[in-house]
């Protein structure tokens, strides 16, 4: 039932008693049977919006659980390629063009990622492209910093499948 079918029908019910009421009240009508058709009525009224609402919330459900493993496949691929990120920027390796890579798998996919591992992920991929050329300037400080912004991605995208652990040690990242 649509909402404005919904505003018409209960707008016809509210009018209806109140112009049954004002026959009751004048004499004209015995109200033992109108109130009996407006008990009828009111709970068809209610039945009808539990039923509307089970809908929804039945649809919002299946939404939820068709994505559920699209979301878990595109933070499993977001980890592994954080992971071939590290190794990169440890060995020193290809840096930029596995940063380049990144950012044109993370326009693709973003939108499956939980927010936190979604901006956590593209400002590593900025971190590991500053940390490149930061390199070569001697700066361990801001080297430092750069890699920490990296690492952090990781943490995030790991909490953000939101899965409840099987046994202890499942909830840090392995660097």
């Amino acid at each position: 039932m649509t909402k404005r079918s919904k505003i018409i029908l209960t707008s016809l019910v509210v009018g209806s008693t109140i112009f049954f009421g004002i026959l009751i009240v004048l004499g004209y009508l015995d109200a033992t049977p109108l109130v009996g058709l407006l008990g009828v009525i009111v709970g068809a009224l209610i039945s009808e919006g539990a039923k509307s609402v089970s809908a929804e919330r039945n649809r919002t459900h299946q939404l939820r659980l068709a994505a559920i493993e699209k979301r878990l496949q595109t933070h499993q691929e977001a980890y592994s390629r954080w992971r071939m990120l590290i190794r990169r920027i440890n060995l020193e390796e290809n840096v930029i063009e596995t940063v380049a890579k990144n950012q044109l798998w993370w326009e693709a996919s973003c939108l499956y990622l939980e927010p936190a591992a979604r901006e956590a992920f593209l400002h590593a991929l900025l971190s590991a492209s500053a940390h490149q050329v930061e390199k070569g300037k001697g700066k361990t400080d801001r080297l430092e910093n750069l890699y920490e912004n990296i690492r952090i991605a990781g943490d995030l995208i790991v909490k953000g499948v939101e899965l409840p652990t099987i046994k202890q040690g499942e909830d840090t990242t392995i660097e």
